[in-house]
C-alpha cells in the first residue's frame, strides 16, 4: 500500500502566504471600484432627489406665481431667514406639495461643519435639505424670483458655492476623480 507522510498532507507556510496574497491583492483592486460605485449611486440618487424637489418647486410656483423666498429674498435679512428647513417649509405646509423635504445624502450630522460660509443655512438639526438659493436678491427681483439653484454639498462632503450667481458656480465634475470639488447644482427654470 502507499502511505502519505506528514508533509504530503497540509499545505506548507509558503503557499498559505502566497494564497494571502493573492487574495490581499484582488481585495485592493475591488475596494477602490465598490467604494466610487457607492459614490456614483450616490450622486444619481442625489441628483433624482433634487429634480423631485425641482418639480415641487415648479408646482409651488404655478399657484403661487413665483418661486419660494430664501434669505436674501428680504429686504430686512435675518439669520432665522437662511435656514434651509424653514425656506422649504413652505412646500410641506399648509398645502402638502411634497409629504417630507428629501435630505441631501451628502450631508450628514457626522460631517457638518460649523463653516461661516454655510452654517447659517443649516440651523435646524439634521436631517440637512439640500440647499435652495432663488438667482438674485430683492432688490432686483422685488420679492418676485424668476430663477433658484438647488445644491448638494457633494461627495467632497464641503460647500464649495458661495453665493447663486451663474459665474460663481463650482459643479461636480467626476471627471476630476469621483471625490472632487463642487456641488451637484440643478437650476430652474
Amino acid at each position: 500500500m502507499f502511505k502519505l507522510t506528514h508533509s504530503q498532507q497540509s499545505f506548507t507556510l509558503i503557499e498559505l502566504l502566497v494564497v494571502v496574497a493573492i487574495i490581499s491583492i484582488l481585495a485592493s483592486i475591488a475596494l477602490p471600484n465598490y467604494q466610487h460605485a457607492q459614490v456614483k449611486a450616490k450622486v444619481s440618487a442625489a441628483y433624482a432627489e433634487m429634480k423631485t424637489l425641482s418639480t415641487v418647486i415648479e408646482t409651488y410656483a404655478l399657484d403661487h406665481n413665483c418661486y419660494p423666498l430664501d434669505g436674501n429674498d428680504y429686504f430686512e435679512r435675518t439669520e432665522e431667514l437662511f435656514d434651509q428647513t424653514r425656506i422649504q417649509k413652505v412646500l410641506t405646509t399648509p398645502l402638502a406639495y411634497i409629504s417630507e423635504l428629501p435630505s441631501d445624502i451628502f450631508h450628514t450630522k457626522e460631517n457638518h461643519r460649523n463653516d461661516p460660509r454655510y452654517a447659517r443655512h443649516f440651523q435646524s438639526r439634521p436631517p440637512y435639505p439640500y440647499v435652495y438659493f432663488t438667482r438674485d436678491n430683492f432688490l432686483i427681483h422685488r420679492g418676485v424670483p424668476k430663477a433658484y439653484f438647488i445644491f448638494s454639498i457633494g461627495p467632497n462632503q464641503y460647500f464649495d458655492n458661495e453665493s447663486a450667481a451663474p459665474e460663481d458656480v463650482l459643479k461636480y465634475d467626476p471627471s476630476n476623480g469621483v471625490i472632487s470639488k463642487g456641488d451637484l447644482v440643478r437650476k430652474g427654470p
